[in-house]
């Protein structure tokens, strides 16, 4: 696994630059806080560019990337903020054993905790898995891609954060979110415009508008021949819209097509109006539906995290004879029986936490107030604590799939406990009224050192002694 004396590496290396919101604009004096910010930063560039050298000089042929991510990427880091890294490895050109691969792991995090405590460094993510990631557009890859900055790089990271920046991955919420951007503003320019430019943005801020909707359905984008018959399908028939948007959507549509083909040379003001009124109360509405289908969503991933997680939980200690009763002791007992004595990772009371209250904000109908990031990196991690169990099971030698099987056809248990407020949890405009984002800095740490621990799995005779009792 050591990378032999002498090899070269042809890779492109990517120094951390530094984010400044003063960037391209004239320098001014910095405020005390303001240079201790930039010597903070400064201080962790280094130390990030130290690490990455030391990891290149151990495993330099296997190395594809080393992404720094979080808070220092984003410029909102403290004093004691992690430093959090993610590790690209080739497992292409050599088969990667899982020997090898808990060896790397185990000499990366000893080696930056050594640099220094802040270095907060995941198990390394193999191409093939980070690949995969990308195509399913899953949580943790759009976040890496979305804020990770690489300080080493051959090249394979940064073409999958341009594609994604370019929208070119996917019809995703990213890409939905850019194609909607230029909506308002087609709109405001409209009302100034000349005619066939009032007739282009009219029209563009429309078909716009419905492809966003459509894009987040997770809807292909029509012809704009299509778009008025594809808006009855899709919006209409299900009764998400009343048919008369339709109908605005086609009047315009005819409507740029007759200033198009001259059929319309100009037109009075008190003509041009009623179309600008009809873009505008279209959009209106499109809006609207937009933000009732990001709750939706919301709600049917957070019930679906819920379930998983809950159904998880259950089996896990059912595997350990330790199922209460009560439902409401299921929290209890999932510490008492699968954390402390370490049969699964701590990390998960977290997640069980994080579950219960965005179930709590969804039956108190405030799942508005829940980011979608905190959303999506909670079901990244029931996906991952269901790997636990899975693991949990193997050690007691018994058959997990079977397990499952019945724990499937039994009705979820409702967990009903109250779980105190979540800052990190909170979307935006409901967390600026908390105050600090310190606890979403907490979440990322935890989630970073998330996998940390599992590399020192509890032997089987442990488990076996754990649950002699049985």
């Amino acid at each position: 696994m050591v990378a032999k004396k002498g090899s070269k590496r042809s890779a492109k290396k990517e120094t951390l630059k530094p984010i400044s919101p003063e960037s391209g604009k004239a320098k001014k004096k910095m405020t005390k806080a303001e240079r201790e910010f930039e010597r903070q930063r400064q201080e962790r560039i280094e130390l990030a560019k130290k690490f990455t050298k030391k990891i290149l000089d151990k495993y330099g042929p296997w190395i594809k990337s080393v992404i720094v991510w979080g808070s220092t990427v984003r410029g909102e880091f403290k004093k004691k903020s992690d430093l959090d890294f993610v590790i690209l490895v080739d497992d292409t050109r050599d088969k990667l054993t899982d020997a090898q691969r808990v060896e790397m792991d185990d000499w990366i995090y000893d080696t930056g905790r050594k640099l220094d405590e802040r270095i907060a460094s995941q198990p390394v993510w193999t191409i093939t898995e980070f690949v995969k990631m990308v195509r399913a557009f899953t949580p943790l890859a759009y976040e890496l891609m979305k804020d990770g900055m690489p300080t080493y790089d051959t090249g394979f990271f940064l073409t999958h954060k341009r594609l994604l920046e370019m929208g070119e991955i996917a019809a995703t919420p990213e890409a939905s979110q850019r194609r909607w951007g230029d909506v308002p503003r087609r709109i405001s320019r409209a009302k100034s415009a000349k005619l066939w430019l009032i007739a282009e943005d009219l029209y563009l801020a429309m078909i716009g508008a419905e492809e966003a909707v459509l894009m987040y359905m997770g809807r292909d984008i029509p012809h704009p021949m299509h778009a008025a018959g594809d808006m009855k399908k899709y919006l209409v028939e299900p009764g998400l819209i009343d048919s008369k948007y339709a109908d605005y959507l086609d009047d315009v549509v005819k409507f740029r097509k007759a200033v198009e083909h001259r059929e319309i040379k100009d037109v009075e003001s008190s003509k041009i109006d009623p179309y600008i009124e009809k873009a505008e109360a279209f959009v209106a509405e499109m809006e609207k539906i937009l933000r009732e289908l990001e709750v939706r969503r919301k709600r049917s991933d957070i019930q679906r995290a819920y379930e998983v997680m809950i159904k998880a939980s259950v089996a896990a200690l059912k595997a350990v004879n330790k199922l209460p009763q009560d439902p409401k002791e299921l929290p209890r007992a999932f510490k008492k029986h699968l954390t402390e004595p370490k049969l699964v990772n701590p990390f998960y009371e977290d997640v069980l936490d994080g579950v219960l209250f965005m179930r709590q904000k969804m039956n108190e109908k405030k799942v508005e107030d829940v980011s979608e990031r905190y959303i999506a990196l909670t079901t990244e991690y029931v996906r991952r604590f269901v790997g636990e169990v899975r693991r949990l099971y193997n050690d007691l030698g018994v058959n997990f799939e079977e397990a499952t099987k019945r724990v499937d056809q039994e009705q979820v248990p409702d967990v009903n406990v109250k779980i105190a407020e979540k800052k990190e949890a909170l979307a935006y405009k409901a967390s600026a009224k908390k105050g600090d984002k310190e606890e979403e800095e907490e979440m990322q740490r935890k989630l970073a050192a998330a996998g940390q621990s599992k590399d020192k799995e509890i032997k089987k005779e442990e488990v076996k002694e754990h649950t002699s009792a049985r």
